[in-house]
């Protein structure tokens, strides 16, 4: 089964704005990105950047029949819920920090788009830092999404 098209698209806005920009940040080949629902043979590197891209959906809500062309007549659902990108870096790098800081923003400008990419609208993403983690300096990106579906 494929991803749904909207999850994708929500996926696909922070993956291009971290494949512009973090290699500028932590250096070339010491960040990576994995994604909910996948799973991985390893744990991330403890000397390497790395992020966690999720959503979840908050409500889901009939909205109107649809009058699009090609749905007509189908109902219209319109999806809320919430994308959350965990940033992490090493605590043994003494700049992790600001790194960090620099990549959940990163994340943040991706979703802070004042029209709807590929169908889905985004508003009030922050950046939150957090406290350390045994092994990390964690950061946390987050911002709010609809879009709508048909049925």
């Amino acid at each position: 089964m494929a991803m749904d098209r909207n999850l994708s698209s929500i996926y696909k806005q922070v993956t291009d704005a971290f494949t512009a920009n973090a290699d500028s940040i932590v250096g070339a080949g010491n960040f990576e990105l994995r994604y909910q629902g996948l799973v991985y043979d390893k744990e991330p590197d403890r000397n390497k950047y790395w992020a966690y891209v999720s959503t979840a959906t908050v409500d889901t809500e009939q909205s109107t029949l649809s009058t699009s062309s090609g749905a007509e007549g189908q109902r219209r659902f319109t999806v809320s819920g919430i994308v959350m990108v965990q940033v992490f870096g090493p605590r043994n790098d003494p700049t992790a920090y600001y790194k960090v800081g620099d990549l959940a923003r990163v994340a943040q400008l991706a979703y802070r788009v004042y029209r709807p990419v590929d169908n889905v609208w985004y508003k009030s993403a922050k950046v939150e830092p957090k406290v350390d983690l045994e092994n990390w300096k964690y950061w946390v990106t987050s911002a709010r999404f609809t879009y709508d579906e048909f049925a």
